[in-house]
């Protein structure tokens, strides 16, 4: 029987959407500056009973130095000045009160760009700069102590500009493609864990283990695939807990291994439910105060024009 309808209200709809996707002009860009954070590292750290100490030519001690790099960058099709800048809201990095700025320091892709960093107070800095064309861009390196991964704030408003100066949420939010890694690796765990008994009982029941090495084409496709992809995560386990106890073997029982202070399965499985589900980054800490620990970046939500924009 031939139907009436060849394709449902669901494919109907999605069709829809994506002949509004691909129809859809892009937006005339206008002004549209944006700045992000793209790098964090660590320039030194040392505990506080240490017999050393790192002093910046002020002659003041930190416990530790680290340092990020904010883009700056105009994607627009307008040119933006200092003018565009609002006088009580120009182009400001300023971090939290868990830290403070030691130094700040800036350069652009262009020699002809002027551009410099005047650090305000502990916690702030104001960006200055002659003209930054379409396509050109700035990079302010920020050396600070306290916290390490303190939140930074991009402030500034520009007149003329209907999008937020700041894409630090875009930053923090795991990608579609970080996203389906994760997941793909959360489906191979769930299979060891789930779909390995589960197929090796099948296989034992209807088949038999002779048959999936000497005749696979008798078992199912799906069957087969998931008690092999189960067989060969459990190999790897296996032979990742035998690398581990032989390099044991090597040091006193109870000397701590670099694996001893790596987060456990369950950690790890968490921190990819966060990063699948509900975009959450995680990334493990490289800091001598908490080496390895997990480290959930800290979701920021997009600024949007509300009606306090328009209150001095």
């Amino acid at each position: 029987m031939i139907p009436s309808e060849p394709i449902g209200p669901i494919g109907s709809g999605l069709l829809r959407v994506a002949a509004a996707i691909l129809g859809r002009k892009s937006p005339t860009r206008g002004k549209h500056l944006q700045a992000h954070i793209v790098m964090r590292g660590i320039v030194s750290e040392l505990p506080a009973d240490f017999p050393f100490q790192i002093t910046d030519p002020s002659g003041r001690t930190h416990r530790g130095v680290y340092a990020l790099n904010v883009l700056v960058w105009n994607r627009g099709t307008q040119e933006i000045s200092p003018s565009d800048f609002l006088d009580n809201a120009p182009l400001r990095l300023a971090v939290g009160k868990e830290a403070y700025i030691i130094k700040a320091d800036s350069f652009s892709n262009d020699d002809q760009l002027a551009c410099s960093a005047a650090q305000v107070d502990e916690q702030s800095v104001d960006i200055y700069f002659d003209c930054i064309n379409p396509g050109d861009f700035l990079n302010i390196i920020l050396f600070y102590g306290g916290k390490a991964m303190v939140d930074i704030d991009i402030l500034g408003r520009i007149r003329g500009q209907a999008v937020s100066l700041d894409h630090q949420a875009d930053e923090v939010k795991a990608g579609l493609g970080e996203r389906l890694a994760n997941f793909i690796v959360l489906l191979a765990i769930a299979n060891m864990l789930v779909g390995l008994p589960i197929s090796s009982w099948l296989i034992y029941r209807n088949y038999s283990f002779s048959d999936f090495f000497q005749t696979p084409t008798t078992i199912p496709p799906l069957l087969g695939s998931c008690f092999a992809m189960g067989i060969v995560l459990v190999g790897l386990f296996i032979q990742s807990r035998i690398f581990i106890w032989w390099e044991r073997r090597k040091y006193p029982p109870g000397y701590p291994l670099h694996v001893d202070f790596e987060p456990t399965l369950i950690d790890n499985i968490k921190g990819m439910f966060l990063t699948v589900f509900r975009a959450k980054k995680q990334r493990l800490s490289a800091s001598i105060f908490n080496w390895s620990k997990p480290v959930i970046m800290t979701r920021k939500k997009s600024k949007r024009l509300s009606v306090n924009d328009w209150i001095s």
